[in-house]
């Protein structure tokens, strides 16, 4: 890895506008956990190359790690103008909208992602998880833990949550079916 980090470097001595350079740094840097090093790389990258989906994409991925998530929010928007129909910036979107609380607008990001792949198990527990559980809506949350579980049967965190759903709506003696379900599993 460090050997491919000199190589960059010395690239870029030699060809400082190359956004190919540019952004192999950025990915190299982001892989080591050198985050706002990576996000100044990124847009350095853009500067040469404005309309690549995937510095946009990746860029998100970067601000999401550094918790920045309206930043996070604009990149993943920049990236589906220039690709609509990609799953994971609009499930990245989702996430970033539930974490700034706007959870009926992360359902819409969820459900464009479900459009595309409705057979993911991550939108489906995350549809359920970060947005209809944190609105309240437990009744719909199961319906999306159970559809989690047929995609992961043995997913602990769906059967969790959709327990955690159950004990919502009082609902203890399903719950407690559910737990001992998962138990013998």
């Amino acid at each position: 890895m460090k050997n491919q980090q000199a190589t960059i470097y010395k690239a870029l001595e030699c060809r400082p506008d190359s956004f190919r350079d540019w952004y192999q740094q950025a990915n190299t840097l982001r892989d080591r956990g050198r985050y706002w090093e990576a996000l100044a790389s990124y847009e350095k990258a853009l500067e040469y190359e404005p309309h690549s989906y995937w510095v946009w994409y990746w860029r998100g991925n970067v601000l999401d790690d550094l918790r920045e998530y309206t930043k996070a929010l604009a990149s993943y928007d920049q990236a589906l103008l220039i690709h609509p129909q990609d799953y994971w910036a609009w499930y990245k979107r989702g996430n970033m909208l539930a974490e700034l609380g706007r959870y009926e607008d992360a359902l819409v990001s969820y459900d464009k992602a479900l459009n595309i792949r409705p057979d993911d198990y991550w939108a489906w527990y995350s549809r359920g998880r970060l947005a209809l559980f944190s609105l309240g809506w437990y009744k719909e949350a199961i319906a999306c833990f159970d559809i989690a579980l047929e995609i992961r049967p043995q997913d602990y965190w769906s059967r969790y949550r959709r327990d955690e759903a159950l004990q919502q709506l009082g609902r203890y003696d399903g719950a407690i079916a559910s737990f001992e379900q998962a138990i013998s599993d």
